[in-house]
């Protein structure tokens, strides 16, 4: 009796714990959130008066949309570069053994473990001999190799418990390959698939470092244009722009999560 009061107590006060990180982590984005209403240009909290006009000034305004237009194009080209890339790996590495299996992994995870600041500089060093920088083409490559460890990390759980028997049967009846993975595998694993595009959707959306090093003027990102209007200025349609952000990346997250859980 007295060992299941003292694991209730601990499960109670580590609930407690997890609650106040969570609330501390959530503090800055609801101050932000707050602030985006006020009416006061210098961005003061708690507001006095409410309005929307940050909003009204973000959706009205031609520099703000372009560069919002550029983040969507990028983040969903980036995307679709990653979860492909990333699936072939994640099936290649699993029939893979040994050492060298795990030299490619550790490869291919190096975007999510090297500081974002050195490989936007490698990155910029590159691009700048292949003449690819403040290039379109170039912005897309960058943002589809940091979304590929995610990719790679999603699909790779969820191949864990993937049956290859199934593959296997459907191409010894004649199934071609094409046709074997669209009708066996894909339906198996399509919550892992639509998370994965999710995830590196986001990474790229909100990648804004890489950005500064290689891309400038029309070509930049919202994110980089957020960073830059910072840098220049206190402009309160920041707090605006920051809350339609953090609202998107709460959803597509929730979502990520409750596809990545799913089963076939």
């Amino acid at each position: 009796m007295r060992a299941l009061t003292h694991s209730r107590s601990a499960r109670t006060w580590l609930g407690v714990y997890a609650a106040g990180v969570l609330a501390f982590l959530m503090l800055p984005s609801l101050i932000v959130i707050v602030i985006s209403f006020s009416a006061d240009p210098g961005m003061r909290f708690p507001p006095h008066v409410l309005t929307l006009s940050w909003y009204r000034q973000f959706l009205s305004s031609p520099e703000w949309l372009a560069a919002l237009a550029m983040s969507l194009e990028v983040a969903c080209l980036a995307s679709a570069i990653a979860t492909v890339t990333g699936t072939l790996a994640s099936f290649g590495l699993r029939r893979l053994e040994g050492r060298v299996a795990t030299a490619l992994r550790a490869v291919l995870l190096a975007p999510a473990i090297v500081p974002v600041v050195l490989i936007a500089a490698a990155t910029f060093m590159l691009f700048a001999r292949l003449h690819l920088e403040n290039r379109f083409l170039g912005i897309v490559v960058a943002h589809a190799g940091l979304g590929l460890p995610l990719v790679l990390i999603t699909m790779s759980a969820a191949l864990e418990s993937y049956d290859f028997a199934l593959d296997r049967a459907a191409r010894s009846l004649g199934a071609p390959a094409l046709v074997s993975f669209f009708t066996v595998t894909l339906p198996q694993i399509k919550g892992a698939l639509v998370a994965s595009a999710l995830f590196a959707f986001l990474t790229s959306f909100d990648e804004a470092v890489i950005a500064l090093f290689i891309t400038a003027g029309s070509r930049a990102t919202l994110a980089q244009r957020m960073f830059e209007s910072l840098r220049d200025d206190l402009d309160p349609v920041i707090a605006a722009i920051a809350t339609l952000l953090i609202t998107l990346t709460g959803a597509l997250l929730l979502l990520g999560g409750v596809l990545r859980r799913e089963r076939p």
